[in-house]
């Protein structure tokens, strides 16, 4: 009977650290990611409502502001999935 066993191997702590901070990172650049889709969510909704009801912007800008505080949640989506590729290369080559 095969009895299963711990093979890992110890982490040095500079790897460790570098997979902490780019941790840390990450974190942080979901928070403001989160922050950053509530409030452009709510200017997109002021823009829509005064530009629709209102009348208030001409065509081009209505969809200019419109693309402009939708793409600035995607960008910081980009670079979140960017950080968290780049930790899990960091996590399997230190493992």
């Amino acid at each position: 009977m095969n009895t299963p066993t711990n093979a890992a191997q110890p982490v040095e702590a500079d790897q460790l650290n570098a997979v902490m901070a780019d941790c840390m990172a990450l974190e942080h650049v979901r928070v403001f990611r989160k922050l950053l889709v509530k409030r452009c969510g709510v200017i997109t909704l002021v823009i829509s409502v005064s530009g629709v009801l209102l009348g208030l912007l001409h065509s081009f800008a209505y969809w200019f502001s419109m693309g402009i505080f939708v793409l600035t949640p995607a960008g910081a989506w980009i670079v979140e999935r960017r950080q968290e590729r780049g930790l899990r290369k960091k996590v399997v080559k230190s493992s």
